[in-house]
């Protein structure tokens, strides 16, 4: 087990190109994947896992892009821990409802990603009380996950950054799931364990940053566990976007 983050950022590369490699799982050099997190992978900047239980200080991006989530609170209490088997026996990162994790929308983090994207979760969310799966970092340009709001408690919410939210079906609290959103300007969607779940029609903007856990002003922080985040920069095929899926599912059960 490698405990340093430097160590881990020297990253494989691979031949870019095709969506997934030979084995099915995503690839990290696809050119239309802008960052992905997974907490089998990068947590700590472990090469293998860190220690059960262990206090999460970054999240490296398994991308070839190397936009790594290292922003965390100066409250040791705000920062979430390190899961073994949380999700269906796999790791995840979980959030106590009042942790986040974050990188900035500066070139030399996650950047601005414009419209159009898909986003692809695994998570657990424990409580359907309107915590934030993820959202951006800043208010400039944002799309969010969320479980449940005011209008709509307990439920998938899509927001794609321009004042409106898409909602969605019923949070399963305590189940793992697997949760897809497409934006892109006048057409968004999401997906609920590979079923079409909600659509919408609103103006889109682009993501600046990313936060897990909350939303971007730290309110609404989620009570659940993250496993897996992929981020692309288009809105992947309905084909692409299955076969993803399909690994996803494969994985967590």
């Amino acid at each position: 087990m490698l405990g340093s983050l430097a160590t881990f950022l020297t990253a494989p590369t691979f031949a870019g190109g095709t969506l997934l490699l030979g084995d099915g799982s995503p690839n990290p050099a696809y050119p239309g994947l802008h960052a992905w997190y997974r907490a089998d992978a990068g947590v700590n900047g472990e090469t293998d896992t860190p220690a059960d239980g262990s206090v999460v200080t970054s999240w490296a991006d398994q991308s070839t892009n190397g936009r790594h989530l290292t922003r965390v609170s100066s409250n040791l209490a705000e920062r979430p821990r390190f899961d073994l088997d949380l999700a269906n026996g796999m790791p995840a990162v979980d959030f106590d409802g009042d942790d986040f994790l974050w990188s900035a929308n500066a070139s030399s983090e996650f950047g601005v990603l414009s419209s159009p994207h898909t986003v692809i979760v695994v998570c657990r969310p424990t409580s359907a009380d309107g915590g934030y799966i993820f959202d951006s970092s800043s208010s400039s340009g944002r799309t969010a996950l969320i479980t449940g709001e005011i209008a709509t408690p307990g439920r998938w919410v899509l927001y794609s950054g321009a004042g409106t939210t898409i909602p969605g079906s019923t949070v399963n609290a305590g189940g793992v799931s697997l949760v897809s959103a497409t934006v892109e300007a006048g057409s968004q969607a999401l997906f609920v364990n590979g079923m079409p779940d909600a659509t919408g029609t609103n103006p889109a903007t682009s993501m600046s940053g990313i936060i897990l856990g909350s939303r971007f002003n730290l309110d609404n922080r989620l009570t659940g566990s993250i496993s897996e985040v992929l981020v692309y920069g288009e809105v992947l095929s309905e084909a692409d976007r299955l076969a993803i899926e399909g690994h996803l599912e494969s994985k967590y059960e």
